[in-house]
C-alpha cells in the first residue's frame, strides 16, 4: 500500500456507501487504469461495495472492436452495472457521465483545458471533483495554477457580459488588425533576412 492508494480506497468506501453513487477515476495511462482496476477488484475492504470497469483508448488494428467494448462499458456504468469506472484522460473529453457523484483524478494533472474538462465531468449539482496527489508536488502546483486559470476565465466572462455587442466587435477587430500588422512586419523582416543571406552566400 501507499498513501495515495489508501486515500483512494477511503474515498471509495465513503462514496460507495450510497448504492446509487457512481465514481469516475481519471488516470494518465492505460497501464495505470488496468492496474488500479485490478487492485480495487481484489481489495478486501471494497469486496461488497465495488463493481469496477476500465475504459481506455485504442487506435490499433482492432480499434473497431475496442470501440464497441467501450460503448458497452460506458452503458454499463451509466445504468449501474458498474459503479466505478477507471478511464484514461485521453478519452475523458468525450465522456458524458451525469450519474457521477465523484470524479477523481489520480496522481496527474494535464494542461488547463484538460483539467477543466475533468471538472466538467462533475457537472451535476452534488458531484465532487478531487485530485489525489502528493502535497507540494508538480501535480499539486499544476492543479493550483489550473484553478487560478479557471477563476481568471470566470472573471473575464463576467466582464464580457457588461460589454455591448458593438463594443465587443470593435475590440476584437482592433486586436485582429494589430496581430495581422505584427505578422506582416515579421514576414517582411524574414524575407529581407533571407534575401541578405542569399546574396552573402553568392
Amino acid at each position: 500500500m501507499n498513501p495515495k492508494l489508501e486515500k483512494l480506497v477511503d474515498l471509495l468506501k465513503i462514496h460507495l456507501a450510497n448504492p446509487n453513487h457512481r465514481i469516475l477515476i481519471l488516470v494518465e495511462r492505460t497501464f495505470y487504469a488496468k492496474k488500479i482496476c485490478e487492485f480495487l477488484q481484489s481489495h478486501p475492504d471494497l469486496k461488497n461495495l465495488i463493481k469496477p470497469c476500465c475504459l481506455v483508448g485504442n487506435t490499433g488494428s482492432n480499434a473497431r472492436e475496442v470501440n464497441k467494448n467501450q460503448t458497452t462499458t460506458l452503458e454499463g456504468f451509466q445504468t449501474g452495472i458498474y459503479n466505478v469506472m477507471i478511464a484514461t484522460d485521453a478519452i475523458q473529453a468525450g465522456l458524458n457521465t451525469p450519474q457521477c457523484s465523484l470524479v477523481l483524478r489520480y496522481d496527474f494533472v494535464p494542461d488547463n483545458i484538460g483539467t477543466l474538462q475533468g471538472r466538467l465531468r462533475a457537472h451535476t449539482g452534488d458531484c465532487k471533483y478531487c485530485l489525489i496527489t502528493t502535497k507540494d508536488s508538480a501535480n499539486y502546483n499544476k492543479e493550483k495554477d489550473s484553478r487560478k486559470y479557471e477563476q481568471d476565465l470566470k472573471e473575464v466572462l463576467e466582464t464580457w457580459k457588461g460589454i455591448s455587442q458593438d463594443e465587443f466587435k470593435e475590440r476584437v477587430q482592433k486586436v485582429q488588425e494589430s496581430l495581422v500588422a505584427e505578422w506582416t512586419a515579421n514576414l517582411i523582416k524574414l524575407a529581407i533576412a533571407q534575401s541578405v543571406n542569399a546574396k552573402t552566400f553568392e
